[in-house]
């Protein structure tokens, strides 16, 4: 059975969230497993195509696991596409830090030579 605060998997039988002692019962809110769909979709077209299309490609997963009843399956999509979009932005990041400074290099230069 799953936590529908926290998605933890708790053993058959058990009343209470392992990590968060919520009860069990099925009572509260449903499980909400985010897709990072629309983050994804920024850092792609913003950062890093080619690490940013396997993260699209997990988001898009996430909501169609949940309707089929794969939890886990759904919990390890929205992981990987975290991981991924997260990949693609650090990526993104260094090549524009990379490329400022080449510039400032380039500039340096130029202004030691005359």
């Amino acid at each position: 059975m799953y936590c529908r605060s926290c998605g933890e998997k708790n053993p058959e039988g058990a009343f209470a969230c392992a990590r968060r002692g919520r009860m069990l019962d099925g009572s509260g809110p449903p499980l909400v497993v985010p897709n990072y769909l629309a983050h994804d979709t920024v850092v792609t077209a913003l950062c890093c195509v080619p690490f940013g299309i396997p993260a699209i490609v997990y988001a898009a997963q996430v909501n169609s696991k949940i309707a089929a009843g794969d939890v886990e399956g759904a919990l390890r999509c929205s992981r990987r596409a975290r991981m991924w979009s997260t990949t693609a932005f650090g990526l993104g990041l260094l090549y524009v830090l990379v490329y400022v400074v080449d510039v400032a290099v380039l500039i340096a230069s130029e202004m030691m030579e005359r």
